[in-house]
């Protein structure tokens, strides 16, 4: 029964989604169809394992960050929040990063099955990110950490909006939102 509901789902999928998806499985097996082996089966798995570790650390140092004191003995207040949110930046940089290479992977497996259109758009998504990445991982500088802009807020902690402002403005600028015109089933619940 549930086999059949997968099988009725899968025919609402746009067929290019499918062919990406089976092209990237192909790449991964070592038993490929055609005897190859596999090539780049390593590429996904890194990037989704380093992408669960990184997503799982965020919010632990998001919270030490915000902790108005330090845990540790003979650290001041301001070179705790130095560190962690130096290591924030690293996690965060490295998030935005891993969202670049996704697009990467996508473009590289579906050559020949995207539309123009829908290249245009991933290539967009990964010059975005990788400067969003760059935005974050240039606010790691100490000098960025103890430049006090607005009262009390340092320049690190500004760096960090400035690559979701550039995100929303990518997605504005394309004037295309996510998965329009794929068919029924295509955009995601």
């Amino acid at each position: 029964m549930e086999s059949d509901d997968f099988a009725a789902s899968l025919d609402q999928v746009p067929q290019t989604h499918i062919s990406i998806l089976r092209n990237d499985l192909d790449r991964g097996d070592p038993a490929r169809r055609d005897g190859r082996g596999g090539g780049q089966g390593a590429h996904p798995l890194f990037l989704n394992v380093s992408l669960l570790f990184f997503v799982s650390v965020e919010p632990y140092l998001f919270n030490l960050m915000i902790a108005s004191t330090s845990p540790v003995a003979g650290v001041s207040n301001e070179d705790w929040w130095l560190y962690v949110s130096s290591l924030y930046a690293v996690d965060l940089g490295s998030l935005f990063f891993i969202l670049g290479m996704y697009n990467v992977a996508a473009l590289s497996s579906g050559r020949g099955l995207l539309s123009g259109e829908d290249q245009r758009h991933l290539r967009a998504s990964r010059n975005a990110a990788i400067v969003s990445a760059a935005f974050i991982f240039v606010s790691i500088a100490p000098a960025f950490g103890s430049w006090i802009v607005f009262s009390g807020v340092p320049m690190r902690a500004i760096l960090w909006f400035a690559p979701l402002a550039l995100m929303r403005g990518q997605r504005y600028l394309s004037r295309r939102p996510p998965f329009a015109n794929r068919g029924p089933g295509s955009a995601p619940p």
